[in-house]
């Protein structure tokens, strides 16, 4: 069998320009297999050859069977459990009620289901939020034909079922002989599911769009350019206050700013604003002859700096006699700024002072109690020294001073990597990235957090998304809080992530 590596290149040129999928360095050598795969599939020689087939009559139904073997299609019931108790506990109730009051349907998506798991997940847990089956719209679409056609049938082996409570199980679920069951027949009806590329679009919504869409490690195959047009499809496609669900490792921070990030129930969603009414204008009233001023109460105002007063215009009047000259006053002398006093305490780290750097930071932290860097500084430096419960403490005052900083939920999840805590570790870090996607540290470990609970494809992911923002070497905010020894350099960092993505073949 004959690859050239010139017909490599133009496949991935092909991907990207038809499936807007965008493959790092390190992505070529499965591009490779797969490419051998289908020609050994197809009893293709050359792959030349292969190339006239994908760019001739037939390309995209091979563009369908080949996108699979390049892309990770892994999926799980209720997979992210954070996300799905969300969607049951707040979101669901809300929406179901919602659409009950317009007479219409509650309208959901599953956008890249791969072999059905989530979008079955969805339908039972809006049957267990008291829906019926006439009251949900739920479409589910994936570019993998063969998927599609298993997640119709819905029949799962029992270890794909682990997720799955027993009760969840006996309700949802009927035996399909020894080793595997299937979706009851009302679960299956209320979902219905159809062969979409998304970089292609071509999807259609419901007049008043979705309710919420579940799309779920599918931007980060994407390039920018085909990231951006998708997104606004999504964008368009949502109800006013609908709600998109991203993967783990998935960032809209300095892509796409139509939506809102917000929190709900631990987990994150990107929301789309709502429009604003215009205001009421107040009722005309018949005008008294009664002279009395009328207090009007005026719109608040958040004010960003401290304005000078605006004195009254000045009277002219005859200069005053020149007064004799006083002494200066003396002025109390100035205390040491808190900048000074952090770079003080980072010596005294730097040092391995530790402990009189703890004595230096609690100075510090009591004299400025809103400065997140100083939290942050000193949760940092309880966790090297493995005091993790103050740490986080100190980690959770951070959050109080600023619910959104990437800053603060990068190092937290930091601390529970070093504890053990990997579970955690991959909550906080994901935070840190939907907030800023462009972190390459919170990549490299997110992947050690993802290794550690024996995922090898939420690691390989993680790290290749650090290598790729070490490999662009795209500026980035650097961190304001001191952690000693934490690799800056993009290259010393993305060499470690390429070591590491080695060690996972």
């Amino acid at each position: 069998m004959d690859l050239r590596h010139s017909d490599i290149e133009l496949l991935g040129q092909i991907l990207n320009e038809r499936a807007g999928l965008r493959l790092a360095s390190e992505g070529e050598f499965g591009l490779t297999l797969a490419m051998r795969s289908r020609m050994q599939t197809l009893g293709i020689a050359h792959s030349a050859q292969y190339l006239s087939l994908i760019r001739g009559d037939g390309k995209d139904l091979e563009l369908h069977r080949l996108l699979p073997l390049v892309t990770v299609g892994k999926t799980d019931f209720f997979r992210d459990a954070r996300q799905f108790h969300a969607v049951e506990r707040a979101l669901f109730p809300k929406m179901l009620d919602r659409a009950r009051h317009d007479h219409r349907p509650l309208s959901l998506w599953s956008a890249a289901c791969a072999t059905g798991e989530e979008p079955y997940s969805l339908a039972m847990v809006a049957v267990e939020c008291g829906a019926l089956v006439s009251e949900v719209q739920l479409q589910a679409s994936d570019i993998n034909a063969e998927a599609i056609f298993e997640a119709e049938r819905g029949v799962y082996s029992l270890r794909k079922l682990r997720p799955v409570s027993s009760e969840r199980l006996s309700k949802f679920f009927v035996g399909e002989g020894t080793s595997a069951a299937r979706v009851t027949s009302e679960i299956r009806r209320m979902v219905q599911f159809e062969v979409i590329n998304l970089a292609e679009g071509g999807f259609n919504a419901p007049e008043r769009g979705f309710d919420l869409i579940f799309c779920r490690n599918v931007l980060i195959y994407f390039d920018p350019t085909t990231m951006v047009r998708t997104l606004e499809r999504l964008f368009g496609a949502l109800a006013p206050g609908g709600y998109l669900a991203l993967g783990y490792s998935e960032s809209l921070y300095r892509i796409f700013n139509g939506f809102e990030l917000v929190e709900v129930e631990g987990s994150f969603f990107y929301r789309k604003p709502e429009p604003r009414a215009a205001p009421t204008p107040p009722p005309m009233r018949p005008v008294t002859p009664v002279l009395v001023p009328r207090w009007v109460p005026r719109p608040r105002v958040r004010v960003t700096e401290e304005l000078p007063a605006i004195a009254p215009a000045p009277v002219a009047a005859p200069p005053p006699p020149p007064a004799p000259p006083s002494p200066a006053p003396t002025l109390p002398p100035t205390p040491p700024a808190i900048p000074h006093r952090l770079a003080r305490s980072v010596e005294l780290i730097e040092r391995g002072q530790f402990l009189e750097a703890l004595d230096l930071m609690r100075v510090l932290v009591q004299a400025e109690p809103e400065g997140l860097t100083g939290w942050i500084t000193l949760g940092n430096l309880l966790s090297v020294l493995r005091r993790f419960p103050e740490a986080f403490a100190a980690y959770d005052r951070a959050l109080q001073v600023e619910p959104l900083s990437a800053e603060a939920r990068f190092f937290t999840g930091v601390a529970h990597v070093e504890a053990g805590r990997s579970n955690d570790a991959v909550q906080e870090l994901s935070r840190s990235l939907f907030l800023d996607g462009e972190q390459a540290l919170a990549y490299y470990y997110l992947g050690r957090a993802w290794e550690t609970l024996a995922d090898g494809v939420g690691a390989r992911r993680a790290y290749k998304n650090c290598l790729a923002i070490c490999q662009a070497q795209r500026p980035t905010r650097p961190y304001l809080a001191h952690y000693p020894d934490l690799p800056k350099d993009p290259d010393v960092l993305g060499r470690a992530a390429q070591y590491a993505l080695g060690a996972l073949h």
